[in-house]
């Protein structure tokens, strides 16, 4: 009996020590790899967890508008003077001289780089009557012309006045560009010291049908005086300072942004003296005319002129003709103000002045071209008029 308890206990511990055994077997056997695996004293491991799903790829961003997006700005918008094209080469009037010519010439080389699609022509003529004729003419012929030219210019064609025979229908005003200061130049020796002082003396009333010898009639009419009353002769700048220097004449009438070329060279040589006219003078003749300004030449910016003097001014406009389209206009002074920096530059001295804001210097409004005024509304200027 004592024997087989004996087998029995040893038979209990081989069973236990195979139990033993068998269970690191069966915690480490095969399986999914998922869950927990008790081993000895209750402690668990984690397996490591399966990778995350990567991340959807972000939506591309919204276009902008005008097709553009954060990395690529839309494109600028052309200006209109970029895009424009017209089939003929546009003739660019004004007098073949002076300031006004200094002026077209300007322009053309402005245009030539900033208008590809249209090509001008500079022009010099006598005079505004001559430029303004070529105009009208230009028109009725269904051909597009410009120029620049005092602003009597329009202003008397348009009505059939002066020199102008038949009212001019084809002819706009567009923008102020400058004005041109008109006074009389005498040599000191001529003992000329007022406008009316010239009774009996030889005179220099500018070219035939010049925009000069218009504003001079009128100096003469305000202060009483008649071609009657002295020995005047129709000369350019360079006639009347050859008959002063040779004491053919005593005096000549001149016209430009002071200190004026003609007048400093004559000065050179000679001692000679600029004369203007009196405020009250000034007063009736801007009343009767609309198309002059006045101003003040101040003392000291020409030789000879110690002291201010008023005068008046020929205020040169660009014009346009009945075949130049609005929107050609339009394109023509967007360009000539987006560049307007650039453009002075060629004449500083007189195109001093020239600004968008002061557009209106003696422009008739309802004489002005129809593409013009809608630049003008566009850029918000066109009520300082008014």
């Amino acid at each position: 009996m004592k024997g087989e308890v004996k087998m029995f206990k040893k038979l209990i511990g081989l069973l236990v020590v195979l139990a033993l055994i068998m269970v690191p077997l069966t915690a480490c056997g095969g399986g999914d790899g998922g869950g927990l695996a008790n081993v000895g004293g209750g402690s668990s491991i984690q397996q490591p967890p399966a990778p995350a799903p990567a991340p959807a790829p972000a939506p591309a961003p919204a276009p902008a508008p005008g097709g553009a997006t954060d990395t690529q700005p839309a494109a600028p918008v052309a200006k209109s003077y970029e895009t424009i094209t017209w089939p003929d080469i546009i003739p660019v009037y004004s007098m073949s001289a002076g300031t006004a010519y200094i002026c077209i010439g300007a322009f053309v080389d402005l245009a030539a780089k900033y208008m590809p699609g249209v090509d001008f022509l500079a022009e010099g003529t006598s005079g505004v009557f001559e430029g303004m004729t070529l105009m009208e003419d230009m028109g009725q012929k269904g051909r597009a012309a410009m120029s620049i030219f005092a602003a009597d210019g329009v202003y008397l064609a348009r009505q059939g006045i002066a020199q102008y025979d038949t009212p001019y229908t084809e002819i706009y005003q567009g923008t102020w560009v400058f004005a041109n200061e008109i006074w009389l130049t005498t040599p000191v020796s001529s003992g000329i010291k007022t406008i009316d002082g010239i009774k009996g003396k030889r005179i220099g009333v500018g070219g035939v049908g010049s925009a000069i010898n218009a504003l001079t009639m009128i100096y003469l009419d305000e202060y009483g005086v008649t071609l009657d009353d002295f020995k005047s002769t129709y000369v350019t700048y360079e006639g009347a300072n050859s008959g002063m220097q040779d004491g053919s004449l005593d005096g000549g009438f001149y016209g430009g942004p002071p200190p004026f070329y003609q007048y400093e060279d004559l000065a050179s040589d000679l001692d000679v003296t600029a004369i203007g006219i009196s405020k009250e003078a000034a007063a009736a003749i801007k009343q009767k005319y609309p198309y002059y300004l006045e101003a003040t030449i101040p003392g000291g910016v020409m030789t000879g002129v110690p002291d201010d003097i008023i005068v008046m001014c020929l205020s040169n406009l660009i014009n346009f003709n009945s075949q130049m389209s609005d929107e050609l206009v339009y394109a023509i002074l967007e360009m000539l103000y987006d560049n307007l920096d650039e453009y002075k530059e060629y004449a500083p001295r007189a195109l001093r002045d020239m600004e968008l804001e002061n557009w209106y210097n003696t422009v008739s409004l309802d004489m002005q071209h129809p593409g013009a005024i809608k630049f003008l509304k566009d850029k918000g200027v066109y009520d300082l008029a008014k």
